[in-house]
């Protein structure tokens, strides 16, 4: 018992401490995951599309949820858990989903439109708690929600007459998560704000 008891105050120790800052790679598996949708909403993709889309956010899953969970260990309420609602939903559903599309699953759209309106509202639930985030960030949580809405609605009323326009929303989401991934990882390593994301709405 003697001798393992360094070992224990060393592990103690670092569980302690906050681990370093998964934001970026929860991120990037949500940049991934706005760039794929992008290509399927606007016409882009091929067939076979939804097998590959499916196998993809696996792997946005994989960053997402490690994310969300060592942003709640280290006390990030809000973005834990985003992080965790995003990877269950966006990436573990969407991924399951479209590798069944993608296999000739039968799948009711009217269904998953129900749960994309859940997911709206869960989005928009936390945005007030975004006034304290950076400017860019605050408008990538609002627009990831108009987004989300649109798929609910094209999802429950059968047609995809916005599907383009949900597309590029997604994409404005992508380019929006990216700079906060550059914020993220850039500006800690000089020790200076050189990327500049808007000061919060409020402190």
């Amino acid at each position: 018992m003697t001798q393992n008891a360094p070992d224990t105050d060393k592990v103690a120790a670092v569980l302690s401490h906050p681990w370093a800052n998964p934001a970026p790679a929860g991120l990037g598996g949500l940049v991934v995951a706005c760039f794929m949708f992008w290509a399927m909403l606007t016409g882009q993709v091929g067939e076979g599309h939804a097998l590959a889309l499916g196998l993809w956010l696996l792997g946005a899953m994989v960053c997402q949820l490690a994310a969300g969970f060592i942003e709640l260990r280290n006390g990030i309420v809000v973005g834990g858990n985003l992080m965790l609602f995003f990877g269950s939903f966006f990436c573990v559903v969407g991924a399951t989903t479209n590798i069944a599309k993608g296999l000739g699953a039968p799948l009711d759209p009217v269904i998953q439109g129900w749960g994309w309106v859940a997911a709206t509202l869960f989005i928009f639930a936390l945005l007030p708690c975004y006034v304290k985030a950076n400017k860019v960030f605050f408008f990538v949580v609002i627009i990831a929600g108009v987004a989300v809405g649109m798929i609910a609605y094209m999802d429950i009323t059968k047609t995809h007459d916005i599907a383009s326009l949900a597309g590029w929303l997604l994409m404005l989401v992508g380019i929006g998560s990216l700079l906060n991934i550059m914020a993220g990882v850039i500006n800690p390593t000089f020790g200076r704000e050189i990327i500049k994301l808007g000061k919060p709405f409020m402190e």
